[in-house]
């Protein structure tokens, strides 16, 4: 890249030599060759220097207004991911080494970072899911031993001078002979 870079400076300083453009900062290159480029374009069309160079830096404006959006969005897409799957720094990096990987830029094209967390990590939500599910269980049982009543199997006594109790068609014929 960084070849690609110096052999591109080195022709756009010739282009610029070309065209009468003396200065080595790259900034004002670029700007005397866009000047240069807008002042070709008003000769050959007809429309005025001055209304292509404020069409010119309407069109910066509007790119850098949506880049700035864009890289807002997909900064809050992320919070959103590291709060919703509970992810640290570490975690949060290689989601987003796994869009890098995935060919994905998030600061370029607007997508949908939670939609792109569940699929990539489909696998491992669903076994941090089953284990989180299975733990719930087992600490609910737990619970529900600990804290429940066992049913007493054994009949109760009954204490002296109570009131009988009626079980069956005969003991309740027994109890009406003895209340007579």
């Amino acid at each position: 890249m960084r070849v690609q870079n110096t052999a591109m400076q080195k022709t756009l300083a010739k282009v610029a030599q070309t065209l009468g453009i003396n200065t080595n900062d790259p900034e004002q290159l670029l700007a005397a060759l866009d000047r240069k480029v807008n002042e070709h374009t008003a000769e050959t069309t007809g429309v005025p220097l001055d209304t292509l160079e404020r069409l010119d830096r309407l069109t910066r404006d509007v790119e850098r207004r949506d880049a700035e959006t864009m890289a807002a969005e997909a900064t809050r897409g992320f919070q959103r991911v590291k709060d919703e799957f509970k992810l640290d720094n570490k975690g949060l990096a290689a989601f987003a080494a796994q869009l890098r990987d995935a060919g994905m830029n998030p600061f370029a094209t607007p997508m949908d970072l939670i939609k792109e967390y569940r699929a990539m990590n489909f696998d491992t939500l669903l076994t941090k899911a089953k284990d989180e599910a299975a733990a719930a269980a087992a600490k609910l049982q737990e619970h529900g031993q600990q804290h429940s009543t066992q049913p007493n199997t054994a009949a109760p006594a009954a204490a002296p001078g109570s009131a009988k109790s009626v079980t069956s068609v005969s003991g309740l014929e027994e109890l009406m002979k003895e209340l007579q």
